[in-house]
């Protein structure tokens, strides 16, 4: 499987050749792209572009030369397109257009653009808190194909505050979660949810904390390579302590 080490802007880190880095290091406002100021260092990898601020008002035809420029420039060997929560039409339209232009480079989307823009790759979020995983991850292969799948992996800490019919939790900092773990009796895994968890009482109320550890990060990883997705992509910094694990 492919991994890629999506870095914030500014982060460094030294990776092995098992891992690809992802920078998010540009954004687009109106219809211009722009870079930020530490990026001029970087060189290959593949190029993490926020798409939220897009809003037309110009040619997308000189947007799109501008990133395909770029691309030639920094030796990226694709694109990740970030709509934020503003996935729209407009989205992905530019997705399509792109991933058109610049093939057979890969486009990678959120999975709301997916199915509007089918020559793209769906990035399908791993980090959940009911359901099935492996149900999810085969429903998405039928959906858009296998081969256009990769996952979006992000590492769970994440406390839940029970009952919990919304499924709406609070994210944990490193030093809260290790603080909440270290109190913990027992910890157990969900085969359905692929996480970890331990229950937690505070006075009245009682909670159950999700998360990840470099065992559940790899049964995720195996669950999809086991269906034929052969990408995926790990945040960082959250994953560096457990990258020399996976």
């Amino acid at each position: 499987m492919r991994l890629y080490i999506v870095l914030p802007g500014g982060a460094s880190g030294v990776f092995d050749q098992r891992f690809t880095p992802a920078r998010i290091s540009y954004r687009v406002r109106g219809a211009r792209l722009y870079r930020a100021r530490d990026a001029g260092r970087d060189h290959g990898g593949i190029m993490v572009l926020s798409i939220s601020g897009y809003t037309g008002g110009g040619p997308a035809s000189a947007l799109l030369d501008e990133i395909e420029s770029e691309i030639s420039a920094r030796g990226f060997e694709g694109v990740v397109l970030d709509s934020g929560e503003s996935s729209s039409a407009l989205h992905a339209s530019l997705a399509g257009r792109l991933a058109s232009d610049i093939a057979p480079y890969p486009v990678f989307v959120p999975e709301a653009l997916g199915s509007n823009a089918p020559r793209t790759f769906v990035l399908i979020q791993t980090a959940l808190s009911g359901g099935n995983l492996v149900r999810r991850l085969s429903d998405a292969a039928e959906r858009f194909g296998a081969d256009r799948l990769a996952l979006e992996c992000d590492r769970l800490r994440m406390e839940f505050r029970l009952p919990c019919p919304e499924g709406a939790g609070a994210e944990l900092d490193a030093g809260r979660f290790d603080e909440l773990r270290e109190r913990a009796k027992l910890a157990f895994f969900s085969d359905a949810l692929c996480v970890n968890y331990f229950y937690r009482g505070d006075g009245d109320s009682r909670s159950v904390v999700l998360f990840d550890d470099a065992e559940s990060m790899r049964k995720k990883l195996n669950a999809a390579e086991a269906l034929g997705i052969s990408s995926a992509f790990l945040f960082y910094p959250r994953m560096r302590d457990i990258l020399h694990e996976l």
